[in-house]
């Protein structure tokens, strides 16, 4: 008797997961190619300064020098940012000198066209072996103001006005001459160069052509293969940990794919692990401090990638050149270890912080060395692992929920695991990641506990990771109405005499920890409660204060963030939708320190489809009434945590000035992730059950496609 073996399929699972997630992906795809093919103005080089301030100002015919330059091949424009009084444009001349060759340039007074300063000034084209260090002199024919920094950064030269010093930089960029334009596409053997320096050792060009043309096509059809099997047969530990490895390459991509240090106050908080580290002491938290800030060997490496010469700036570059780096590794070989632990200063953004995020960096800070960029590089991968576990609790989490087909689960992990931002902030040095983390677990067992029981295990762990959460970060007390809500429900449900021994565990956990906490904290320079002013949120002068105070104003600053202002109230805000800027483009894809953005017609779509998510789930429920119904306190733990974190992320920033930029950050709704995919993940069901799976489909292919076109944009907006 004949048998037939069958060969397992390389697109298991349903079909239609498969073709409809393969449409939007080859839609996405499509659009990126088209987009990099697009010939574009580029920069031959920078001088690696960005332009936040008027610093140097000539009066006709004075003479401005900018020293200290490596000057690109191909050079044939040399730009900057300058204004000046009146209609039209002074006539300007430059004489840029590379090596051993001076050229002259000239560029006629004309009518004002740039709107935000920008003036090219034409050079006869520079011929040079890569790079030739270099000067720039400019003068023009009337009073004119040129941007750069204020002040100088380490090993800087001053730049001069007529002969004296300015004690500023200047921002200079370097590009072709005018017409010559090339795809981003063509520029990829440039882009792997320049994002391989200031890595360490085994990170080099081969590196990024591997994450984009191997990882990534991987990632895409792990992701879709996870949900077309709906997770396998046995959809629990397993895929959880698949989803945890998806969200891990991500994070891990990014913390390759981002410049040193160009994150949200990145410096800062591996300044206070590097000082953890270091001394066994976090930073001091008075600003006071007779410490610096910074060790000497991370002032030396912040100095090496002129971090704070271009942060913040969509037209800041880093250094590109190999000679930059090099530069830094000759000045910093054979320095002793002790240049690490002379910091310890104040650090306005971290220092009020509590240690245990920082002390689960220490591991990776003692493998890489003594070398800065291999710490960070560690450091950022190992937050990365930490980040990978909020996309299996968002998994686990709609798994116990989910009322419709097991891939609404997957889907719900697919969209934390390649969330664009929340994996950015994954692949940095951020206590965000510590907090998200916890708030993840703690919604997890919340809803666990609520579904099965409370359980002596189960009970510890919510007990622990309460104290854990506002550990990581204060933010993290905007979660404790969730668990409140949580718990109430759980002895709604079951309080028997056999239950009592689950709830006392968890209160005792909780006591024992938070009293182990208070006993420590002093030894630390920390006080028992984790808030920038040291008071519990629902004291006197705590986060309840900014509500009670003035809940008038609470009330309207809030709403004008998330809808028009009505027609009684101040106008609290300088931009026409706060919630846009916050929410939108800081909260899904605005990277280095929110100055790499696409162009807003992503950003509208985004805008599109979190509405529509939003309406849908709302239909979901509807639809699912009596699933609903009998999950109510599971649904009343999600929005308290929803709410919660947006209740108290706005109570902190609320202000009847309007500030000029929103202070709020995107990235903050983090502490909420697991609510936000649920809601994507039950948006799914509005279809109805029988297409749950397809809409599903759509949902995590897109969040693949965006989380990839992200990765190119990073690539091409701080390279090329």
């Amino acid at each position: 008797m004949s048998s037939i073996e069958r060969t397992p399929s390389a697109f298991p699972g349903e079909r239609r997961v498969w073709l409809i997630a393969g449409g939007v992906l080859a839609a996405v795809l499509v659009a990126v190619l088209v987009t990099s093919l697009i010939p574009r103005e580029r920069y031959t080089g920078t001088n690696s300064v960005g332009a936040r301030s008027l610093v140097a100002e000539l009066k006709a015919n004075q003479e401005l020098c900018v020293p200290q330059l490596d000057v690109p091949d191909g050079t044939g424009r040399v730009r900057m940012v300058a204004f000046w009084d009146g209609p039209r444009r002074p006539g300007l001349g430059a004489r840029l000198k590379a090596g051993n060759q001076t050229s002259s340039g000239e560029l006629r007074d004309g009518p004002s066209a740039a709107t935000d300063g920008a003036i090219d000034i034409p050079v006869p084209e520079t011929r040079l072996d890569g790079s030739a260090p270099g000067s720039l002199c400019v003068a023009a024919d009337a009073p004119v103001a040129f941007a750069g920094m204020v002040g100088l950064q380490a090993d800087q030269r001053s730049p001069t006005v007529g002969g004296k010093s300015l004690g500023s930089r200047v921002a200079v960029w370097f590009l072709p001459p005018e017409g010559d334009k090339r795809a981003a596409l063509s520029l990829a053997g440039d882009v792997v160069r320049r994002a391989a320096l200031f890595r360490p050792g085994p990170i080099g060009p081969l590196v990024y052509v591997v994450l984009l043309l191997v990882l990534w096509p991987a990632l895409a059809y792990y992701a879709i293969r996870l949900l077309a099997t709906r997770g396998g047969r046995r959809p629990g530990i397993r895929t959880a940990l698949a989803v945890a490895a998806l969200s891990f390459a991500v994070s891990a991509a990014w913390s390759l794919t981002t410049p040193p240090f160009d994150a949200p106050d990145e410096p800062e908080h591996f300044s206070y692990a590097q000082t953890l580290a270091e001394t066994g002491k976090p930073p001091d938290r008075s600003p006071e401090s007779a410490h610096g800030a910074f060790s000497t060997r991370l002032t030396e490496g912040l100095n090496a990638v002129r971090i704070y010469s271009y942060l913040e700036l969509p037209d800041g570059r880093p250094p590109w050149l190999e000679q930059s780096e090099r530069r830094f590794r000759d000045a910093s070989a054979g320095r002793p270890r002790s240049l690490a632990d002379d910091g310890g200063g104040f650090l306005p953004s971290t220092s009020t912080h509590a240690p245990p995020y920082y002390g689960l960096m220490l591991p990776a800070y003692a493998a890489a060395g003594d070398d800065v960029f291999s710490q960070l590089t560690l450091m950022r991968l190992l937050s990365a692992l930490l980040s990978a576990v909020a996309a299996a609790c968002a998994f686990l989490t709609v798994r116990e929920l989910a009322p419709g087909p097991r891939a609404l689960a997957v889907a719900a992990g697919l969209v934390v695991a390649f969330q664009p931002m929340f994996t950015f902030i994954g692949g940095s040095v951020n206590n965000d990641t510590g907090v998200n983390v916890m708030a993840a677990l703690l919604i997890y067992l919340l809803v666990r506990g609520l579904r099965r029981g409370l359980s002596i295990t189960l009970g510890l762990g919510l007990g622990a990771v309460l104290v854990a959460l506002p550990l990581m970060k204060g933010t993290g007390y905007a979660l404790y109405p969730a668990a409140l809500v949580g718990v109430c429900g759980m002895l709604w449900r079951r309080h028997a005499l056999r239950d009592l021994p689950a709830y006392g565990v968890l209160g005792v956990a909780f006591a024992c920890l938070q009293a182990a906490w208070i006993s420590i904290s002093d030894s630390f320079g920390r006080t028992t409660f984790t808030t920038p002013g040291s008071v519990s949120p629902a004291a006197s002068g705590g986060l309840a204060d900014a509500i009670t105070q003035d809940p008038g104003l609470y009330v309207s600053y809030v709403w004008q963030v998330f809808l028009p202002r009505l027609p009684w109230m101040s106008d609290l805000f300088v931009q026409r939708w706060p919630a846009y800027d916050i929410y939108i483009e800081r909260g899904w894809a605005a990277f280095g320190w929110y100055a790499i953005k696409f162009p807003m017609w992503v950003y509208v779509g985004i805008v599109l489809a979190v509405t529509a998510g939003l309406a849908l789930c709302a239909v979901a429920v509807w639809r699912e009434r009596i699933a609903a119904l009998s999950r109510g306190w599971e649904l009343g733990v999600l929005l308290a945590a929803l709410f919660g974190v947006v209740v108290a992320v706005e109570a902190v920033y609320a202000t009847g000035a309007p500030r000029p930029v929103v202070a709020e950050q995107g990235r903050y709704a983090f502490t909420a992730i697991v609510p936000l995919a649920a809601i994507a993940a039950g948006a799914c069901v509005a279809f109805g059950r029988r297409h749950a799976t397809a809409v599903a489909a759509a949902l995590a292919a897109a969040m693949v496609g965006l989380a990839f076109a992200s990765q190119v944009l990073a690539l091409g907006g701080y390279y090329t």
